[in-house]
């Protein structure tokens, strides 16, 4: 079976934030999940926000283009837009990973 995310996205509601004090932000926490990506096999993949924060936006380009994720990953297929909170210590986390344009595919 191939891994392309070709499969579903199962996502939340749409967030409507506005104002400069983003009402209407949705709080998460790092444990919050963000959405679900399953791939064409049935496996399901959980993804949680791993930062505190306010969610901003959240991708809804990607229920119909899964692909957008392997494809744009930097760009059009971004999850979900989260403001962090004031508290959150950067110097402490992990980098995971980041891409350039060379990376891309």
């Amino acid at each position: 079976c191939s891994s392309d995310l070709t499969g579903h996205v199962k996502e939340r509601e749409p967030i409507k934030v506005q104002g400069k004090k983003k009402k209407n932000a949705m709080i998460c926490q790092k444990e919050t999940n963000l959405c679900f990506i399953e791939t064409e096999c049935g496996k399901e993949y959980r993804v949680p926000a791993d930062i505190d924060g306010s969610v901003l936006e959240i991708n809804a380009n990607l229920s119909k283009y899964p692909s957008l994720i392997q494809r744009f990953p930097t760009t059009e297929g971004f999850i979900a837009v989260i403001n962090p909170h004031a508290k959150v210590r950067f110097d402490l986390m992990e980098k995971v990973w980041t891409c350039s344009s060379g990376e891309l595919g």
